[in-house]
């Protein structure tokens, strides 16, 4: 699969400059990839920091299911990272990839329809954290490197994400990587606040389904299927 792959050194979002273009009339795989962003976006319309690191969209114009493709990206991030890393990634439901404890990667799928109600394009925006530098306020968030990433690395990362995402958007019907993703995810077995429809409710998290919506039961016994929500602490006792 070929990504045509427009770099800047900096821009206010990686996800509005792909949107401007595909508004402009942009082909399918165009990417544009950033090493700063000083309006990155994350879910919920946060602000999403953005030290030195790696900020990448890509436009798609075939609908495809968000929830495949989010997943999708996840686990290409962490393919691409173990194979130029010596450390172990995994992910939490949905959109972020963590490694030794901490967040290393977001990722923001939005879809676009026409004002007649059809669908239009896709952006798959991906942020990397490749240093702590920039950092240190934010407790959760974990880089790739504990410095400056080697020389090059961004280019080799940005290559290695993409093919991985290839690869997988090629059967992306058939979700190449669903089983890969339950094996990845880093909360399965353990209890965690979810919040959900304006509600924070406490949940033994079970896994994903073949949708990717979160299976959880609750202290009830009661069991439930999330196609939406946020777990935002989880108990390790």
């Amino acid at each position: 699969m070929k990504f045509n792959i427009i770099r800047v050194v900096e821009t206010g979002s990686t996800n509005d400059d792909i949107k401007q273009r595909a508004e402009a009339g942009a082909p399918a795989l165009t990417v544009i990839a950033a090493e700063r962003q000083t309006a990155g976006k994350g879910r919920l319309g946060r602000a999403f920091v953005s030290p030195d690191g790696l900020y990448f969209s890509v436009l798609l114009r075939r609908q495809v299911d968000v929830a495949a493709l989010v997943t999708a990206s996840a686990v290409a991030v962490c393919r691409a990272a173990e194979k130029l890393t010596d450390k172990k990634y995994g992910v939490k439901w949905v959109n972020d990839v963590y490694s030794e404890g901490r967040k290393v990667c977001g990722i923001l799928c939005e879809s676009v329809f026409s004002p007649d109600g059809s669908f239009a394009y896709s952006i798959v925006g991906t942020g990397i954290n490749l240093s702590k530098k920039g950092l240190e306020s934010v407790p959760v968030a974990g880089a790739l490197f504990a410095d400056n990433p080697p020389e090059g690395f961004r280019d080799r990362l940005l290559n290695e994400c993409l093919n991985a995402f290839g690869k997988l958007l090629e059967e992306i019907q058939k979700k190449p990587h669903l089983d890969e993703y339950r094996r990845r995810m880093i909360l399965t077995g353990r209890d965690a606040d979810i919040v959900t429809a304006g509600k924070t409710l406490r949940a033994r998290i079970l896994g994903v389904d073949d949708d990717f919506r979160l299976h959880v039961r609750y202290p009830d016994g009661a069991e439930a299927f999330l196609s939406t929500g946020e777990v935002t602490r989880t108990i390790l006792s």
